[in-house]
């Protein structure tokens, strides 16, 4: 028998592209024999409203259509505070914004993203991460992400991105942020700690902090890492030039080279902290949110997921 689904649509997904593509996504549900009710919103916070709304009614699965945006602020209205609002609901994606690096990495693309809603589908697991920092009111909050956050280039290129056209796709709306963050990012002084290791004073142009293996539209920020390993992936990107940046650094992390520049670090941790007097913006699944002192950590298998038939790769994979 097929599962009943709430579906948060945010039309203005990948600049309007979620609203052109919602039709097709009913009509092949439709006919996959899928059960849904559709949900839009129109503001942001919506879907992370609607999320706790329908799970509070009842709802078994709840899935985001829109962009990494979107899953993030669904992701985030399965909880209240630390505690799950219905612990046995799943999470759904169906991929239509700028931003699919969340079903890239959990293998939910075109039809098997509808498979995986479907009487085939499987129920897993998969880690959260958590991150407290602060927001621009100046108040202290904490947010739940998928693929993961970084603060410094990463988080001023979301600020421009968030601000720009993305017509033309993720690829193009992140590469031409980065491009620009780059050019007008200068190094931040921090000070960080991984789990209950001795704090670390470096100059630092970003620090990955990530769950999933991919960002920013397809940056393979994280080669090793998977969804459901209990663990956060860290990366470090000591104080290099612009031309170092723009030219070894950012095609390495699209082509997922860059672990091997002598300036990053890479470690996996359960716990990061990172402070700083000066300011450095942060990014959560492609959103800019705040910025430091922030503090990230892992909750493993905290999220349920609706995946696809198990003869597709698992998470991360």
């Amino acid at each position: 028998m097929a599962r009943s689904a709430v579906l948060v649509v945010n039309p203005a997904a990948g600049n309007g592209r979620c609203a052109r593509s919602w039709p097709s996504w009913a009509r092949r549900l439709e006919a996959a024999g899928v059960a849904f009710s559709p949900v839009f919103t129109t503001r942001p916070g919506d879907a992370t409203r609607l999320t706790r709304e329908a799970l509070r009614n009842g709802a078994e699965t709840v899935v985001a259509v829109g962009g990494d945006g979107t899953a993030n602020e669904v992701v985030n209205g399965f909880f209240d505070g630390d505690d799950a609002i219905n612990p046995s609901a799943r999470f759904g994606l169906l991929p239509a914004g700028t931003g699919v690096d969340l079903s890239r990495m959990l293998g939910l693309r075109g039809q098997m993203a509808i498979a995986a809603l479907g009487p085939a589908g499987r129920t897993g697991t998969i880690d959260l991460g958590r991150v407290q920092f602060v927001a621009y009111g100046g108040q202290t909050q904490s947010r739940y992400f998928v693929n993961g956050g970084d603060l410094g280039v990463g988080g001023e290129t979301a600020a421009l991105a968030q601000k720009g056209s993305k017509a033309l796709g993720g690829f193009i709306a992140y590469l031409t942020a980065a491009v620009r963050a780059i050019v007008e990012h200068q190094p931040r002084s921090v000070r960080y700690a991984i789990d209950d290791g001795p704090a670390v004073e470096t100059r630092v142009d970003t620090i990955f902090v990530t769950n999933g293996r991919y960002i920013g539209g397809g940056m393979i920020v994280a080669p090793p890492a998977r969804v459901d390993d209990g663990v956060l992936d860290v990366l470090v990107l000591r104080a290099v030039s612009k031309l170092d940046l723009l030219f070894r650094l950012l095609p390495a992390i699209y082509r997922g080279t860059h672990l091997y520049h002598p300036s990053v670090q890479h470690v996996q941790a359960r716990r990061v902290t990172v402070q700083t007097s000066e300011p450095l913006l942060l990014q959560i699944d492609g959103e800019q949110p705040g910025m430091a002192p922030a503090e990230f950590m892992v909750l493993p298998g905290f999220l349920r997921v609706a995946l696809p038939p198990s003869s597709l790769p698992a998470p991360g994979s």
